[in-house]
């Protein structure tokens, strides 16, 4: 069993082919059917620096920090699709950006569906504040079908994100934030579910399970009010990457 209770600093690529069809989703959860895709879907993610010199017994009492693996932040994300052999998960942009004042290689992993695997670098926008990554899909997985909710939710209307804020993750828990839709300009959406430090990347879905947009920022000294990334910028995002690697289901 993992568990983890981190505070953090931070609010917080090939050509494949989606071919699998419509598999049943084998449920592991005793989860509300309105809230099944959040929960089936999530990932909670973990960024670690590598060791930057091999150590001895003797230069590991001296040199820890050199000598171990160290966390360095932690976020949410979701399986936004999958294949026979792989799984792309979405989270956040500014957490998939290189440390630089750190020298040492980092490495993202992550928890999904409960099982521990690496994650590898597709693609990410800064700007957008959205990040693509790839892991191994394991032998009968299945995960929900994810897409775009086709017109813009009524201002009012309640949405929910599957999240780990403060890194607070664990087997078989999902931390579930129901709030209301609150509007969007060109650039950005606005809503009214509560997030913070590692709550960035979470998928924010409807009721009926289709995704709106990612947690992306709270608003200073008020964490009740979210920014999220324009719906339409996001989807056209997925649809340029979309063009070089197969990721987004196509509608039969």
């Amino acid at each position: 069993m993992f568990f983890f209770i981190i505070t953090l600093s931070l609010l917080c690529c090939t050509s494949f082919k989606s071919s699998v069809g419509d598999l049943p989703i084998q449920n592991p959860y005793n989860v509300e059917s309105e809230y099944a895709t959040g929960v089936e879907n999530f990932a909670f993610l973990i960024k670690t620096s590598n060791p930057i010199i091999d150590c001895d017994e003797e230069d590991k009492m001296l040199f820890r920090d050199l000598c171990e693996e160290t966390l360095i932040s932690t976020a949410s994300g979701f399986v936004f699709s999958y294949d026979k052999e792989s799984i792309f998960v979405m989270t956040a942009g500014h957490f998939c950006e290189e440390e630089k004042e750190l020298i040492a290689d980092e490495k993202i992993s992550g928890f999904i569906g409960d099982k521990y695997r690496e994650l590898y670098y597709i693609n990410h926008d800064l700007k957008l504040d959205v990040c693509l990554l790839m892991g191994v899909k394991f032998t009968g997985e299945t995960y929900n079908k994810i897409t775009f909710v086709d017109e813009l939710p009524k201002i009012g209307e309640e949405i929910y994100v599957v999240a780990a804020p403060q890194g607070i993750a664990g087997e078989g828990i999902r931390p579930i934030f129901t709030g209301n839709f609150a509007g969007c300009d060109e650039n950005i959406c606005m809503t009214t579910i509560p997030a913070t430090f590692g709550s960035s990347g979470a998928g924010i879905f409807t009721k009926e399970g289709k995704l709106l947009s990612i947690v992306m920022a709270v608003a200073d000294d008020f964490d009740h009010v979210m920014l999220t990334p324009s719906h339409k910028k996001l989807k056209d995002y997925i649809m340029k990457i979309d063009e070089t690697v197969d990721i987004y289901w196509k509608e039969e």
